[in-house]
Parts: structure tokens; sequence; C-alpha cells
């Protein structure tokens, strides 16, 4: 109590208690024997030192982990010293053509927590040489070290990284999993890789000391080709487009073919229509004038099929506006081949000898020749009765020669009907005027 300047006796507020490392003992304070501790100024009173921490003097306001254990950044004075888990045990790796999946078991030893996570490092091996990370970890976050001086990230999300031109997939992640379990995508066939799968928690990056893993090596299969990319047009018209392309970064094995699948792109995609290639390039006919189409590609190897290419929309020309309608083409045409028969007929009436027939032909070089592109009439030729013939294609295949098709250059459609295009081109014979 102490006197007011009124004269009165006051009662004060609060009272002395004990400082950090001290408790109070018959109206006293005392110091906190070795091995106990008291964070804080307060009544309480000196508290064991938790587990696997220790307290070397009085007095103490806090208890050092012991060797090798640790606390987090947001462990409270009282939690106990933990360390780091160990391996984690009993890993089935099972391979299907370029990916694998893998799971693993707790480790025997959490460390004494349970925020447990798991992360995998990814080697790839050769038969010269020692192996190399087939990934590589992305800057920033803690990072667990592995045996070997090597490290890997203990960052969250997901990582895609890229092994020479194939790209590997972790899902879900590389790094920070919860579960004992990842699937990785886009290895290399035939190729041998060794995984190392760790467990980490809250105090792995305190340690100096290599974390424990527990190893995994697998060799891939056989596998599909990837995916076929940079597909451009080359040349497109009305009715056709003609489609180039590279051949994909991983064929994993001899491509045999490409399929080429398209369909128009207001139409549903059930409604495609498909085209082989055996080479990086196709030439896709009968399309529609002035209308847009979807085209995707994929390789095929004897493993099997890749996957289908991004799409590529491509938009055949307009077509010609007709020069004459499809009636009055159907007139004419008529017209030349009746002009074409009546005038046969009448050379057939004039050369036809009675009685003629096959045994009287006369060889081959008494008809009518083809020759270096020209046609030839002897002096002496015998007109051939069809009738005379099994099979009058036969005696219109003596008659008649075709023209060579490189002697034919067509140069652009004049229109087009229901019945096909009409063409205009050129036709040129050695020493004959085009």
């Amino acid at each position: 109590m102490y006197c007011s300047a009124e004269g009165e006796w006051l009662v004060p507020i609060g009272r002395c208690v004990c400082s950090a490392g001290f408790e109070e003992h018959r109206d006293s304070c005392v110091a906190c024997e070795v091995g106990f501790y008291k964070p804080v100024a307060g009544d309480g009173v000196c508290g064991k030192c938790p587990q696997h921490s220790h307290s070397g003097t009085r007095a103490a306001v806090s208890c050092p982990c012991d060797s090798n254990y640790y606390r987090a950044t947001d462990d409270p004075p009282a939690a106990a010293c933990s360390r780091p888990p160990s391996a984690p045990v009993n890993v089935i790796s099972s391979v299907n053509g370029t990916s694998v999946v893998l799971e693993w078991d707790r480790p025997l030893d959490t460390g004494g927590r349970s925020d447990l996570q798991y992360g995998v490092l990814c080697q790839k091996c050769s038969g010269e040489g020692p192996c190399e990370d087939c990934t590589s970890s992305p800057g920033g976050g803690s990072g667990g070290k592995v045996g070997g001086g090597a490290s890997i990230g203990l960052g969250g999300g997901g990582i895609v990284e890229r092994s020479g031109s194939a790209v590997v997939r972790f899902i879900p992640h590389q790094t920070g999993l919860m579960e004992p379990r990842v699937t990785v995508l886009n290895l290399v066939a035939h190729t041998n890789y060794s995984f190392r799968i760790l467990a980490t928690n809250a105090v792995t990056h305190l340690s100096n000391e290599a974390s424990p893993y527990a190893i995994a090596n697998i060799t891939t299969n056989q596998a599909a080709p990837s995916e076929v990319l940079a597909i451009r047009q080359e040349n497109t018209s009305q009715n056709s487009v003609t489609l180039l392309w590279h051949e994909p970064n991983q064929p994993n094995g001899v491509i045999l073919e490409y399929d080429i699948k398209y369909h128009e792109k207001d139409h549903e995609e059930q409604s495609y229509s498909t085209l082989k290639s055996k080479n990086t390039s196709a030439r896709v006919t009968g399309l529609k004038p002035g209308t847009k189409y979807i085209f995707q590609v994929r390789a095929r190897t004897s493993a099997g099929c890749g996957r289908f290419s991004q799409n590529i929309e491509i938009q055949t020309g307009k077509a010609a506006p007709l020069r004459y309608n499809t009636m009055t083409i159907i007139w004419i045409c008529t017209a030349l081949v009746s002009g074409l028969v009546t005038f046969l007929a009448f050379i057939i009436c004039r050369k036809r000898h009675c009685g003629y027939s096959k045994a009287f032909q006369d060889s081959d070089e008494e008809k009518m020749h083809y020759q270096n592109g020209h046609v030839s009439f002897p002096d002496a030729r015998f007109y051939i009765d069809p009738h005379t013939y099994e099979d009058p294609c036969q005696a219109v295949h003596e008659f008649a020669r075709e023209i060579e098709a490189s002697r034919i250059k067509i140069e652009k459609i004049i229109g087009s009907g229901e019945f096909g295009e009409v063409c205009y081109g050129r036709m040129r014979l050695p020493g004959k005027r085009d």
C-alpha cells in the first residue's frame, strides 16, 4: 500500500511476477533447473524441455534441439524437435510404352512430423557415361539434397520439363506430392531411366545431410509416335488441298503411314473422312468449292497410332462462274458424241468388206500406230470389225491409241457442273505445234 496525495492509503494495481527462466517459490523467484525452461514472464512454472531438446544451464528460456533434430519456423517453443523422414519403401513401377506409374509406401520413420510430402528426381541413363537429368527443377522454392550433391525443388505446382526434344510430364506434380503416387509421361522409347523418390517435411531443408531416397530403375518399351507438328497447306484449288508436315519429334520406330482426317467445319466431327499417305504430304481431293475444312494428321508405326495433330483450318477456292449452264453443256456434249458416231459409221461403211473376219486381219504394222507422241497412218490399213472379236473392248484397244498424259497440260478450269469440270489446256507433240 502507499499514500496518495490526498493522504489516503491506496492498494497498488498489479504485482510482481517472475521473469522468463524463473518461477515463483515461497514468495520469491528461483531459476529453472537444468532440463527445464520458462519462455515468458508470468506466474507459470518452469516446464520440462520438449522431446529431443535440452537446456544445458539454469534459468533457460528455451530448449535447443538435440543434434540432427530441428524446429520449423512456425513451430512454437513448446513443440518437440523433429527431423527429416527416412526414404519411402516398397516402390512399384508399371511401364506402359513410354510412360510409367510409380507408387510407394510411407517412410518407416516420419521424423516425428505429419506434414509429409514427396518428390521425384528423373534421370536418363545410357550405356556410356553417367546418367543425366531428364528434367531440371524451376527456380525458386527450397530444395532437399539428394545423394551425390543433386537437389530437387520442393515447391508446389505441376512441372513440365524438356528432355532433348521430348516433353516429360509429371502428373499431378513432380514435387509437393501429397499422395505416394506419380505418373510420368512422354519418355523416350527403348531408354533406361532411374527415378529417385524421397520424402520431405518442414525441417528437411534445415538438415545438412543428404536426404535418403528410394530408387526405381525402368526401361521404356516400344510406343506409338508422338504428335505430328507443323502442318501447312502447299496448294489449294476449288476441289482439292495439298498438305505438308514434318515427321514427329519422337517417331519411336519406323513410320508406316500417316492418317489424314478431315471434315467440313460446319458439320459434326463424327462425319469425317480419312486418307492415308506413305509420305509427309498428301493431296486431298473431292472437296466442295468455297468450303472451310478441318484437317488433322497422325503417324502410325507397328506399335500403333499416335495422337492426332492440332486442327488446321483450310478453305477451298470458290467455284468459277459457268460460261454455259449445265443443260447447254449436256446438249453440246450430246451433239459432239452424235457427230462422232455418225462420222465413225460413215468411215466404217466405206471401208467394210463383206466376209472380213479376224483371221484375215493384217499384222500390227498395217494398223494405226502411235509412236513418239504422234499418230502414223500406214499406206495400207484395213478396217477392224468389232463384231469379229469376242470382246469389243479389245477391238477398241487395238484400233485406238491413248495419248500420253505427260503431253497434256491442264491450264485452268472453265467451269463445273453436276458431271464434273470443263477444263482448258494444251497438247504438245514432238515436232508439232501446241
